[in-house]
Parts: C-alpha cells; structure tokens; sequence
C-alpha cells in the first residue's frame, strides 16, 4: 500500500483507529513505510516477500568475450531453464562484496571498467585513479528498485563479506595496489560504517562466511613486492562477542577469487585461481570447523574464477522481468546461507 494511502485510511477510517490491535497494525505499516533505511531490521511475517520461491542470483561481473564490466542483476528461473534480468545495478563493478540483511540485496565496492592489461581497473568519474569504487548500492526486492546508502570509508575491491546478527562485515581487499587487513561492520538501521579488529594478515580477492557465530576469512593473496604475487594459505576467524581474530588450520593449497557456500556447518570454497599453479581451478576444498581440518570435496565441471551466487528468496511479477541479452551456462552451487 503506498504511504499517502496508508495516512489517510488511519486518519480517516474511525472503525480502525478505535481497534487497539487494528491501531497497532497501523503504527507497523506506517513505521516501516516510512522509514525505508530501516526496513531490513523492520522485516516481519507481515513484510516478507509472498513467495516461497527460492532462486541463484547473480550481480555484476565482467563479460569474458568483450571483457566489459557489467551493471546486470540476473535471475535463474528454474521452470523455465534460463536467465532472467532484473533492474540493474546503478553501477557496473566487479570484485565487488555482497550480502543479504533482511530481505535486501547490499553490494559494496568493486571496480568498474576492467582494463584489458588484467591487472586493474581503469579510471572513471567519480572514482580514484585506480578505478575501485567506494559506494554502496541496497536493493528492495519487493519493488524491484536500488538505491545508495553511506559509502564505504574509502573505495576498494577484492574484499570479502559476510553477514552476523542482521550486520554486515567486510574484510581486506585491495586499494591502489595495496593490500588491506582491515574490517568493517555495516549497520543498516543506523546506515554507518565502523571499524573492527585488524585481521592478523592482509589479503584480497579471498572468501569469507559466517559458521556457528564466528566470522572465517580464508584464501586469497597478496603482493610479494617484486611484482609478482602469492597464494594466502593462513585461516583466522572474528567472534564479534570478543572482538578477536583466532588462527585456525591453513589450507591445504591457495585459491583467489573463489566462491564460498556453507552446507551442514561445513565450508565449500570453489574455484578459483592459484597463483602457485599459475592457473584457474576446479577444486572444491571442503573445511570443518568443529575437527579444524581440510579435506578435498569434489571437482568442478571446468576450471572458474570469480564465482558469485546467493540461493535467495524474490519477487518476480513478469512485468518487472525481461530476457538478458546474452546467456552464459553457469554451474552453481545453491546452499542456505549462514
């Protein structure tokens, strides 16, 4: 119901206004209408989206043919085998970090025009001279709409996300070539970012997932200083009740710029490239937090970087849907987040 409608039916209808419970129904709805920045603390059984549709998402990326980064939002719709574009982001970027908080799709960061060297991003408007990108984008599923929120405190790419208690934490990632060891925490309601504990190394283009309360950073790389670059073997985690880092057990061999999915209380990190094989991957490393061990799961279909997909819950009325230009046959794993 649009928020004009909903004032003038509690200023007008007096058979509502005398129920105390009609009364309170009304104070919900008018709350959460218009405080749109605090919605995804404010999600109830009575705002959640009416579906019990789950679907992979995908956002952003860069096009492997043409090598353009991309603003795309995309939906798989299972029934009928394909790709379905959704409103695009306002900015295109990639290497870019992503969560779920309530019912909304936050995504920070990333680069925006990949230079064809391989090595970075080119310059844009509105960007430093390495091209990352400091904004962040929020998207309301129900109304198939982005909008900004408060900006990271300064532009990056590489990093890795997850979320903890309707938070968001970002950790590492890469400014004008130098890699990062902070993290920063993301509150929706207040709409602010604040700084967290240092992990103990720096990296950028690893993973990062929440398990049983606890935050793990794992994989990645870093620079040696001799341009060239190496594979980070290290696993620390963050428990936000202590506001400590912990090391855990070192992966068996390094992977960058993977996808990470959590089944069972157990870590998937997938793909990825290996800078000690020079060369993208297909394995599938599998971590257990409660024997702190490593073990080998399985093997993707091919070798592939980069993956980002979320197993989620939208709403998609045809009218806000339309085919994606292109199709890309993707591989995904749909896992429940933490």
């Amino acid at each position: 119901m649009p928020p004009a409608e909903l004032l003038r039916i509690s200023q007008t209808d007096d058979a509502l206004r005398s129920d105390p419970a009609c009364t309170q129904l009304l104070l919900e709805a008018s709350a959460y209408q218009t405080l749109p920045f605090l919605q995804p603390a404010l999600q109830s059984a009575r705002t959640r989206i009416r579906s019990d549709s789950a679907h992979v998402v995908t956002l952003g990326g860069v096009a492997r043919q043409q090598l353009v980064v991309g603003r795309r939002l995309l939906l798989h719709d299972d029934e009928a085998g394909g790709w379905r574009a959704l409103r695009p982001m306002e900015e295109a970027r990639y290497q870019h970090g992503a969560a779920l908080l309530g019912g909304f799709l936050f995504v920070a960061g990333g680069q925006s025009e990949y230079d064809t060297k391989g090595r970075t991003a080119t310059d844009g408007a509105g960007r430093n001279a390495s091209g990352e990108i400091g904004t962040v984008e929020c998207y309301d599923l129900s109304k198939n709409e982005w909008k900004f929120v408060c900006p990271m405190a300064e532009s990056l790419y590489g990093h890795a996300g997850t979320t903890h208690e309707e938070l968001m934490y970002i950790s590492g990632g890469i400014t004008r070539d130098t890699f990062r060891k902070e993290l920063y925490c993301y509150d929706p309601v207040m709409d602010t970012w604040s700084r967290r504990a240092d992990m103990a190394t720096a990296r950028g283009l690893h993973c990062m997932c929440t398990v049983a309360g606890r935050l793990y950073v794992m994989g990645g790389n870093h620079f040696l200083g001799d341009g060239s670059y190496a594979d980070v073997l290290s696993v620390e985690f963050y428990c936000p009740a202590t506001g400590q880092w912990t090391a855990a057990a070192p992966m068996p061999l390094g992977q960058s710029d993977v996808g990470v999915a959590t089944l069972r209380g157990q870590v998937y990190v997938l793909g990825g490239y290996s800078w000690s094989s020079c060369c993208m991957v297909d394995m599938v490393q599998r971590y257990d937090p409660e024997s702190d061990a490593w073990e080998h799961a399985f093997s993707l279909p091919e070798p592939m970087g980069g993956i980002r997909a979320f197993g989620m819950t939208v709403h998609t009325p045809d009218d806000l849907l339309e085919s994606p230009e292109s199709h890309t046959h993707e591989y995904l794993l749909d896992t429940p987040t933490s």
